[in-house]
Protein backbone atom coordinates (compact mmCIF):
# COMPACT_ATOMS: atom_id res chain seq x y z
CA UNK A 1 0.00 0.00 0.00
CA UNK A 2 1.38 3.07 -1.27
CA UNK A 3 1.28 5.84 1.70
CA UNK A 4 -0.05 9.31 1.11
CA UNK A 5 2.29 12.25 2.09
CA UNK A 6 1.26 15.28 4.01
CA UNK A 7 0.82 18.56 3.96
CA UNK A 8 3.91 19.09 4.24
CA UNK A 9 5.17 16.30 1.83
CA UNK A 10 6.15 13.98 4.27
CA UNK A 11 4.99 10.24 4.16
CA UNK A 12 4.91 8.17 7.53
CA UNK A 13 4.41 4.62 9.03
CA UNK A 14 4.68 3.26 12.31
CA UNK A 15 3.02 -0.22 12.01
CA UNK A 16 5.07 -3.57 12.11
CA UNK A 17 5.64 -4.42 8.43
CA UNK A 18 7.60 -4.74 5.51
CA UNK A 19 8.14 -1.44 4.14
CA UNK A 20 9.96 -0.19 1.19
CA UNK A 21 11.61 3.72 0.43
CA UNK A 22 12.43 4.41 -3.23
CA UNK A 23 11.96 7.39 -5.94
CA UNK A 24 10.75 5.69 -8.81
CA UNK A 25 13.92 4.87 -10.34
CA UNK A 26 16.49 3.83 -6.88
CA UNK A 27 15.13 1.32 -3.57
CA UNK A 28 16.05 3.61 -0.43
CA UNK A 29 14.94 1.11 2.16
CA UNK A 30 13.69 -2.42 2.16
CA UNK A 31 12.89 -4.19 5.53
CA UNK A 32 10.81 -5.62 8.04
CA UNK A 33 11.19 -3.46 11.13
CA UNK A 34 8.77 -2.26 13.94
CA UNK A 35 10.46 1.31 13.65
CA UNK A 36 8.61 4.05 12.53
CA UNK A 37 9.70 5.75 9.31
CA UNK A 38 9.37 8.92 7.98
CA UNK A 39 10.29 10.31 4.14
CA UNK A 40 9.67 12.91 1.52
CA UNK A 41 10.56 9.87 -0.99
CA UNK A 42 7.89 7.31 -1.80
CA UNK A 43 7.08 4.65 0.69
CA UNK A 44 5.56 1.26 0.03
CA UNK A 45 4.08 -0.62 3.11
CA UNK A 46 3.01 -4.33 2.82
CA UNK A 47 4.41 -8.13 2.62
CA UNK A 48 7.61 -8.92 1.99
CA UNK A 49 6.36 -10.15 -1.24
CA UNK A 50 3.85 -7.08 -1.98
CA UNK A 51 7.13 -4.67 -1.38
CA UNK A 52 8.98 -7.16 -4.13
CA UNK A 53 6.01 -6.62 -6.44
CA UNK A 54 6.90 -2.82 -6.25
CA UNK A 55 9.94 -3.05 -6.72
CA UNK A 56 9.70 -5.02 -9.93
CA UNK A 57 6.59 -2.79 -11.34
CA UNK A 58 9.58 0.06 -11.65
CA UNK A 59 11.96 -2.04 -13.28
CA UNK A 60 13.96 -3.36 -10.24
CA UNK A 61 14.91 -6.90 -9.67
CA UNK A 62 15.93 -7.60 -5.62
CA UNK A 63 18.25 -10.38 -5.65
CA UNK A 64 17.57 -13.01 -3.50
CA UNK A 65 19.86 -13.21 -0.56
CA UNK A 66 20.89 -15.75 1.38
CA UNK A 67 22.41 -15.36 5.15
CA UNK A 68 26.42 -15.44 5.15
CA UNK A 69 27.90 -17.98 7.48
CA UNK A 70 28.55 -16.52 10.53
CA UNK A 71 26.55 -13.78 10.31
CA UNK A 72 23.69 -13.35 12.74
Amino acid sequence: MNIDHDENGWAFDESENWKLVHNGIDVIFFGNTDKSISTQEQLFVGTEQECREEIARFGRVMAETQPQENQP
